[in-house]
């Protein structure tokens, strides 16, 4: 028998963007989101592509503070969905999270 999973797609696209904005790894000297130094760099086209840790994502929804168990589950199993997630709906979730493109002065 096939199990049926509901999954609300946009309160998972919120879990992504919650993720990127907040994460701050545990192991790390530094106090910052390790992901929002590496977004801003996509907006500003110094970056092509963003590598996720899964351990990350268990990490954040699984403390005290975030509840959200089975998404790094949901993830793994559904990939494509969740980069679809991320690309955003003709606007991709760095766009929409406030990784605007930084003007220089050149």
């Amino acid at each position: 028998m096939v199990q049926t999973v509901t999954v609300d797609y946009r309160e998972e696209q919120a879990n992504c963007e919650l993720f990127l904005k907040n994460f701050v790894d545990p192991y790390s000297d530094s106090h910052q989101p390790k992901y929002s130094q590496l977004l801003q760099d996509i907006a500003n086209r110094r970056k092509r592509s963003l590598d996720i840790d899964l351990d990350d994502v268990s990490t954040f929804f699984e403390s005290g503070e975030h509840s959200a168990p089975q998404f790094a589950r949901n993830i793994e199993r559904n990939t494509r969905t969740y980069v679809k997630l991320a690309e955003g709906e003709g606007r991709p979730l760095w766009v929409s999270a406030g990784w605007a493109r930084q003007r220089t002065g050149h």
